[in-house]
């Protein structure tokens, strides 16, 4: 399936921050004689799942230089590198005012490089980048940024190109970086630098599955051995929590309810909410897209006020909301549970921002899914909310019809949906209904095909309405109607599911023929 332009769930870098208020001057000067002229050097400040741009520069005859303003106290920042559209791993730096930092490289490995500074946190974390050099100095040679500047150093390295073809491979480097982090956390005592290590290998954890169990294990270890009070901190929550995730939650689940805070401080529940629709919107002010979906959401909630409403999760600190809330002008339900990433958005599982979750009046959860575009809301509900009949079955002429099949599950987007299916001698076919953004295309692959319970595949042999492989435009009203034909099914076959392509992700399963 091919389809036009669509904004994807990423995670956004807000845009570079000049000066905060009550600010002290850090300087942080590099001399990096292994990377090109040209090479644009940015901080960014970390707070909470975000990065916030507070200094940049250029390199310079191997030389650069930041200015940063900060807050007093402590401030946990990444140095990274861009050249080309490609950037660099990043470089940890802890920032404390007046700081100086001197960094001196001869190599094009940020991550590890040497890093001088009077702030005794960086001293402390620094143990972790000595620890592991040897590996991480490996697994960045994977990396576009490295492969882009190589052949413009003075100081080349053959790529690793084992390294590069083989995920597994670099699966289990990383794995063993986080088993030394582990084994270093325990001769250390608890600390800032302790936990934000301890977070950072958490949330590691469940991209290496094959390595998972034994780091979980470890960890495990380490937060049973914390006082109580360093559990029942920020940090401590979140640790516990992802060590012990609660289940999670799929379509045609109810929605648990929990405790919310309005600006005001006023408590709220999902259950005030029972009788509409309720759309959730989880966003952070560092996400890109989940602020340029504010508009369309507010219009939205404004159109169906009487059967929705959109309900506003903030994943970021009590700070950053406010501030996200007064400069992008949030209206209705804007609430935030005092949970950061650690609340009801843990319940979906999910792995990016903005994800979205359309409950039904009755409080069953009607899809979940993530990424902003033109149009979705409305496609989205407009989808489910419609009050489809019970399906219908006739038999005439030779011809076995299925009017509104019931089917397992719709993965498409809520793009196309099986209105009706014919079963003859001659072939198999369905006819779909489009539900897309007025005007624009979809494309179905002539390479669709059906596979039946029995796992019998059933080829494409015709179409009515659609050329496969060709621009399919929906309508002023999004909507649109074509047929697919596919060969016959085998007599008492019970379902069929629809697969678009082989390479497409697009599929509506187990449709009943019976």
């Amino acid at each position: 399936m091919k389809r036009p332009f669509f904004i994807n769930a990423l995670i956004a870098l807000s845009t570079l921050n000049a000066g905060l208020a009550s600010a002290n001057e850090v300087v942080i000067t590099g001399n990096v004689s292994a990377i090109p002229d040209s090479t644009v050097v940015t901080l960014f400040r970390l707070e909470g799942q975000m990065g916030t741009g507070i200094a940049m520069d250029t390199v310079y005859n191997g030389k650069f230089q930041l200015i940063a303003k900060v807050d007093s106290g402590l401030t946990k920042t990444d140095l990274n590198l861009f050249k080309d559209g490609h950037a660099s791993w990043s470089r940890m730096l802890y920032l404390r005012p007046d700081a100086k930092i001197e960094i001196n490289s001869n190599d094009q490995y940020v991550q590890t490089w040497e890093v001088v500074s009077n702030v005794p946190e960086q001293v402390e974390y620094d143990r972790f980048i000595s620890n592991s050099k040897d590996l991480l100095d490996q697994l960045q040679q994977d990396n576009d940024f490295i492969r882009l500047i190589q052949p413009k150093s003075d100081h080349p390295t053959a790529p690793n190109t084992e390294l590069n073809a083989n995920k597994s491979l670099r699966d289990s480097l990383n794995s063993v970086v986080m088993l030394r982090d582990i084994d270093l956390l325990k001769q250390m005592p608890v600390s800032k630098v302790w936990f934000d290590k301890m977070e950072d290998v958490v949330r590691k954890m469940s991209f290496y599955e094959d390595y998972s169990a034994q780091c979980k294990e470890r960890l495990l270890e380490l937060y049973q051995n914390l006082n109580d009070e360093d559990k029942n901190s920020r940090q401590g929550i979140i640790v516990n929590t992802m060590l012990n995730p609660p289940s999670i939650l799929t379509v045609g689940d109810y929605l648990p309810d929990g405790i919310f805070f309005d600006i005001e401080g006023n408590r709220h529940s999902l259950s005030e909410l029972k009788g509409k629709w309720i759309l959730l919107d989880f966003w952070s002010r560092g996400c890109g897209p989940c602020i340029m979906a504010i508009p369309e959401l507010h219009e939205f909630e404004e159109k169906h006020m009487e059967d929705v409403a959109v309900v506003s999760l903030s994943i970021d600190n009590d700070k950053m909301w406010r501030e996200a809330s007064e400069a992008y002008l949030l209206k209705g339900n804007n609430w935030n549970e005092g949970k950061e990433d650690m609340g009801l958005y843990q319940n979906f599982g999910a792995q990016g921002l903005p994800t979205f979750v359309l409950i039904a009046p009755d409080g069953k959860i009607k899809s979940t899914w993530c990424g902003y575009g033109k149009g979705i809301f409305e496609r989205y509900f407009k989808f489910y909310s419609r009050v489809k009949d019970k399906p219908g079955y006739l038999e005439s002429n030779g011809v076995y019809t299925i009017r509104l099949p019931k089917y397992e599950s719709n993965q498409t987007d809520t793009s196309i949906d099986v209105e009706r299916i014919e079963l003859s001698d001659e072939g198999t076919t369905l006819f779909f209904s489009v539900n897309y953004i007025p005007g624009w295309w979809i494309s179905i692959s002539p390479n669709s095909y059906l596979m039946t319970n029995d796992g019998t595949k059933l080829e494409l042999t015709g179409s009515e309405g659609i050329t496969p492989g060709e621009h399919f435009f929906a309508d002023e009203n999004g909507s649109g109607y074509f047929s697919l034909t596919f060969k016959p099914v085998p007599q008492d076959t019970q379902s069929i599911s629809f697969y678009e392509g082989p390479d497409s992700d697009w599929t509506i399963e187990k449709i009943r023929l019976r």
